[in-house]
């Protein structure tokens, strides 16, 4: 149970206690608001702290110094203390959202009630000053937090047309608190799931990157099914149509029921997120292998991790990283069984993923049948390791002699017959250590590449 004793208890950064004071002293109301009153009263970490004040942020510029105007469009100021950066936000009301997104419009105004009423959910709209100890909870956030309970503010339809990320908000939420939602506010997320539309791909992206790396991924991703907004969060016809012959099969049921009753159909059921690894890169490449091996035929597997991830407006650098990883999931090391067979494997692999090879392969559960393959990873690692501190040449730079050398010895100019001879001498290292050197590897060109050399 949580105990709001612990925001009287909690030892709060000097910088929030003198801006707090500073705005108290010149006549104004300043609190705490937001995550940071949540997570004290969960005992969790916080990461940055939120001040709302009926001062505007001119009288916050004025009395507070060091300001930066990060947010003056809807009453937000950033001030630093000692190089301590806190947001500090004027009591406000929102006009409407005709994007789906943002307010048009911002109006102050003098009622803390008011100000939290437009906000997501109850237990992010709870306040506290640390210097006079006044407490605030309109909403019964409190009484939520004890019942691990999200549950919208006020009239939920209202909140998520406000903002339809909020939708996925809650979800994440759900995930990493492990509380579920209430249902009066998940009715509304199924409502309002076409809302999601109007939201950015790169938001919808980041929210999509915290619940697979929660703590429990594979709820949010039942979340996300019978909200119906996954068909929204991945855009693929395929998909799609996967998804809908599985909503054939899923029965009408309460949210709570996924806590009751974990047999529920559901398209993600065999994906097991929540006994792999909390890394961000094991966990997105499992879920994009997944998504791509349920919805097209493996032939096409690569190419659609890349079409979906692409939408997503994910870097190249991630989408290459999950496509090439995606490759060694449920790789048969059987076939690997001389010294060379390790190296290639390596080789392809790259060294530096042999890491999240392992933890993609590994599963972490109590089942005979994992177990016995867990086992044949570690003879497999054990392996690894001892061939790689021998550190055999792996990679072109590896190698014991440059393009340079080359063009010189053989008075060449750049050239992709220049790259080609350095990719025929790694192979033949690769399968050969004991060659990289450099007299050795002259000689292996002259024999088995010459004619082409000269022939340029």
């Amino acid at each position: 149970m949580c105990d709001i004793k612990l925001l009287e208890k909690y030892n709060y950064p000097e910088e929030i206690l003198e801006a707090c004071r500073v705005l108290n002293s010149a006549g104004w109301k300043s609190y705490l608001v937001g995550g940071s009153i949540r997570d004290i009263i969960l005992n969790r970490d916080i990461k940055d702290f939120d001040i709302t004040t009926d001062a505007e942020p001119n009288d916050v510029k004025k009395i507070l110094k060091k300001t930066v105007d990060t947010g003056l469009k809807h009453g937000t100021v950033t001030v630093y203390i000692n190089d301590f950066s806190i947001e500090i936000t004027t009591f406000r009301k929102d006009g409407e959202y005709s994007d789906g997104r943002h307010p048009d419009s911002v109006s102050y105004t003098t009622s803390l009630n008011d100000d939290l009423i437009r906000r997501d959910f109850t237990m992010n709209a709870i306040c506290y000053n640390p210097i006079d100890k006044s407490f605030f909870d309109f909403f019964d956030g409190v009484s939520d937090i004890q019942q691990k309970l999200i549950k919208a503010i006020d009239t939920p339809v209202k909140r998520f047309r406000e903002d339809a990320l909020r939708m996925m908000r809650a979800i994440r939420f759900s995930c990493q608190l492990n509380f579920t939602i209430e249902n009066r506010t998940f009715d509304a997320i199924k409502e309002c799931s076409e809302l999601l539309k109007k939201i950015s791909k790169e938001r919808i992206r980041d929210e999509l990157n915290k619940i697979l790396t929660s703590n429990t991924p594979n709820i949010g991703l039942f979340f996300l099914e019978q909200g119906e907004l996954i068909k929204y969060v991945i855009n693929d016809k395929d998909f799609h149509e996967k998804i809908e012959f599985f909503n054939k099969n899923i029965l009408d049921s309460r949210i709570n029921s996924f806590y009751e009753n974990q047999s529920n159909k559901s398209f993600f059921e065999n994906l097991n997120l929540d006994l792999t690894k909390k890394d961000f890169d094991i966990r997105i490449t499992h879920f994009f292998n997944y998504l791509s091996e349920n919805i097209t035929s493996n032939i096409n597997k690569s190419e659609k991790i890349k079409e979906i991830m692409f939408k997503l407006k994910y870097p190249n650098k991630t989408i290459d990283l999950v496509e090439h990883l995606s490759k060694f999931i449920n790789y048969d090391i059987s076939k690997i069984v001389t010294d060379f067979d390790v190296r290639v494997f390596i080789q392809k692999l790259k060294k530096e993923n042999i890491e999240i090879f392992f933890d993609l392969n590994t599963i972490y559960t109590e089942k005979n049948s994992y177990k016995e393959k867990n086992s044949r990873l570690f003879e497999f690692k054990n392996r690894v390791d001892s061939i790689l501190e021998k550190n055999p040449p792996l990679n072109i730079s590896d190698l014991d002699i440059n393009g340079g050398d080359l063009m010189k010895i053989f008075n060449l100019k750049p050239s992709k017959m220049l790259k080609n001879a350095l990719q025929l001498a790694l192979d033949y290292v690769i399968e050969f250590p004991e060659k990289n050197r450099k007299e050795m590897l002259v000689d292996f060109i002259k024999e088995k590449f010459f004619s082409k050399i000269n022939s340029f």
